[in-house]
Formats: C-alpha cells, sequence, structure tokens
C-alpha cells in the first residue's frame, strides 16, 4: 500500500469535520509584535478570531485569523499559535514569519478542521501571508535522485494557488522529502508539520519503475500533498468499470 502524504499515512475519502480543536481564544504569540506586552505574550494585538471580524473572513468556519500588524524590525522572525497559558500549541515547532516592510499587516490562520483527504497536515494546520519572502520560489527537495538526494532542490511551477513539481522516480520504494525555497534552508521548511522551522520528513512511495510523481504545495492554505499520476482511475460506465462492480 502506496502512501501519497506521510510515510504510512493512505487517505481513504474527502471530508473536513470542523471546528475539531479547542475553540480558544487562540494567539499568534511570537517575536514579530510585541503590542506594549513583550514579545511572544497574550496581546489584544495578536489575539486571533471566528467570528468574521478582524481579518477573518468567514465566521464559525473552524479557521481562527487575524491581521496582525506588525511593530518588529523587517527581517525573519518566529511564532507559533497558542492558548493564553500555551497548555496548546500549533506547530510542534516555530513556523517562520517574514517582515518586509515596517508596521505592515500579516494574515496569521489556524484552521481547526480535521480533513480526511491526502493533503498535510490534516489537522491544526497553522499558516501565515508572509511564510517566504516576497519573490521566493518554493522547490522539493529529498532522498529520490530525481529530486535531488538531499543535496539540491527542484523549483516549483505556480498555477493559481499551488506551487508543483512532476518528476519520474526510476527506482521503486519508500522515499522521505520536504519543500524549501530559494535553494536555501534559512527563507522556508515544509515538512510533516507543515511550515515550520523544524520537524519531520514528507513521504512517499512508487511501485513502478519510472513512476510518474506530482508534488504540490498549496500557498493559499499551507498544505502539500502527493499525487500519483499514473494512477488511472476507472469510470463505472466503461465495460471494464461496469466488470469491476459485480467481481
Amino acid at each position: 500500500m502506496r502512501s501519497a502524504t506521510g510515510l504510512f499515512a493512505v487517505a481513504l475519502f474527502t471530508m473536513a469535520t470542523f471546528g475539531s480543536a479547542q475553540a480558544g481564544p487562540w494567539y499568534a504569540k511570537g517575536d514579530h509584535v510585541d503590542a506594549g506586552a513583550g514579545v511572544w505574550n497574550s496581546s489584544a494585538a495578536n489575539e486571533m478570531f471566528d467570528d468574521g471580524t478582524s481579518g477573518d473572513a468567514v465566521s464559525g468556519d473552524g479557521i481562527h485569523t487575524r491581521d496582525v500588524v506588525v511593530d518588529q524590525a523587517v527581517g525573519r522572525h518566529e511564532f507559533k499559535v497558542a492558548l493564553d497559558d500555551w497548555s496548546v500549541a500549533y506547530p510542534g515547532t516555530n513556523q517562520w514569519v517574514h517582515i518586509n516592510t515596517a508596521g505592515e499587516t500579516i494574515t496569521m490562520t489556524l484552521d481547526t478542521n480535521f480533513y480526511a483527504d491526502d493533503w498535510i497536515p490534516n489537522e491544526n494546520i497553522v499558516w501565515n501571508s508572509n511564510a517566504m519572502p516576497p519573490g521566493s520560489t518554493p522547490e522539493v527537495i529529498g532522498a529520490a535522485p530525481e529530486i535531488g538526494a538531499w543535496t539540491s532542490g527542484v523549483p516549483g511551477t505556480l498555477s493559481g494557488s499551488v506551487w508543483s513539481v512532476s518528476v519520474n522516480v526510476a527506482t521503486p520504494g519508500l522515499y522521505e522529502y520536504k519543500w524549501r525555497a530559494n535553494g536555501n534552508w534559512d527563507d522556508f521548511a515544509f515538512g510533516l508539520d507543515g511550515a515550520s522551522s523544524a520537524g519531520g520528513n514528507l513521504g512517499f512511495e512508487t511501485t513502478s519503475p519510472d513512476e510518474p510523481i506530482r508534488f504540490e504545495l498549496d500557498v493559499a492554505t499551507g498544505r502539500a500533498r502527493v499525487v500519483y499520476e499514473g494512477t488511472v482511475s476507472v469510470e463505472s460506465d466503461t465495460w471494464s468499470g461496469v466488470k469491476a462492480l459485480y467481481r
């Protein structure tokens, strides 16, 4: 059985369970904003909402959002989304946020929904609108020679909000990979825990020689997946499909 996300996780169907995590309030705590409370503290400036205000798009959809007006220096910063007492925090390691201009507004989100699909992460997804420096090109890098054998990445191509890389993997097997940006690990890193400064590798499995694989990173949602392009679905109204229904 192959895996399209983690090494041993397989999605069977697509479903979203809304608001599966604690209701909050959640805070985007980090060294990107002080607002008089001190960095890495809760404040009125970094409290997140799911009520259609403060940058939140849809009330009650399980996605907690805040348009944070940053007050720290231009450069790379770190944050987590956490409860006020830090008893729960996401992601497992800090997520990077890049301040590009003084006082700019950065949108930060925590998606608490559970998704039974083939995208990773599938719940408690932290994302921000400045996860990479402006003009960045994400790339896939991993163990397979076709994606650099962990020495050089393959740059993606953008379509809509999705960056993608397509390769044919010569040798069947289990492989690990990550996304990064601009040929380095300092601008952006994306693995099993989503966009975070450290964390486990994503994984995939090929089962035939020269199998076509497409890696995707959705920068609108902060999620990634592997698509097995050689897999062809059979329509039930074809003769082969009809026979398959009655085996």
